[in-house]
């Protein structure tokens, strides 16, 4: 829930409704009052209406198959105005000569971003367009983030550190303090939530670097960890 409050700023006209597989993510969401959050699975819109937007951020690649996807892409076409748009952010985690990239070529951590953030499907950019129906999108806009200081943060504020802490505590500690960075509330490892709060800091200027390098390579695919892209009904031209 946290892009619904920029959400708002930007955009106060805006009537907001979301889905999402988590309970305690809806939870959270609805706690912010800006607009109705139901539990639900990703292939079914539980809202009688039809929208101008649909958003996806970083839900794609956690389906369980490029079935669910299709069918989770196809359901969001029937909600759509017929001037809306579809936006899609999702990472291209097998785009060549980018972290993730490397790692998938390593035995122990070709499986990192399925172990510690649940993706259970992997795309580069060219595996994922081909998955776009072009007989039934329209690609309106296509850019890029996640470049190598976004990727330098990741591995050196979240991938060591959750290695670090199932090497040494195992398992069920690392899994609990895996929440957002928002969400601290591990009352029994109080020391361990003040470390995270010590790592998120020190992370900050890390992360404003990030975004301005993103920023400013947002039309380089080159080594880019994310795609990010705007759709809408329609036809894409065959080049």
């Amino acid at each position: 829930g946290r892009n619904l409050f920029i959400l708002k700023e930007k955009y106060n006209r805006l009537d907001i409704f979301g889905t999402d597989i988590s309970k305690t993510a809806i939870k959270f969401a609805r706690k912010t009052n800006l607009g109705r959050f139901e539990v639900s699975d990703s292939k079914i819109i539980p809202f009688d209406m039809k929208f101008d937007i649909i958003i996806f951020i970083d839900i794609l690649e956690h389906l369980n198959s490029i079935e669910d996807l299709k069918r989770t892409m196809d359901n969001a076409l029937l909600y759509l105005n017929n001037d809306g748009h579809i936006y899609i952010s999702l990472p291209i985690e097998l785009n060549r000569f980018s972290l993730t990239w490397l790692f998938s070529k390593l035995p122990y951590f070709k499986n990192l971003t399925k172990m510690f953030w649940g993706h259970l499907i992997q795309f580069n950019i060219k595996s994922f367009l081909e998955l776009i129906d072009i007989n039934k999108f329209k690609l309106k806009e296509v850019f890029y983030s996640v470049h190598f200081l976004s990727q330098l943060q990741v591995l050196c504020f979240f991938y060591l550190p959750k290695i670090l802490l199932q090497f040494f505590f195992g398992k069920k500690i690392a899994n609990d303090l895996r929440d957002s960075n928002e969400i601290i509330n591990y009352k029994k490892k109080s020391f361990l939530n003040i470390l995270k709060r010590i790592f998120i800091s020190i992370s900050y200027p890390l992360s404003y670097l990030a975004f301005k390098e993103s920023n400013l390579r947002r039309n380089s695919l080159f080594a880019a960890g994310n795609i990010h892209l705007l759709m809408s009904k329609g036809s894409i031209k065959q080049k």
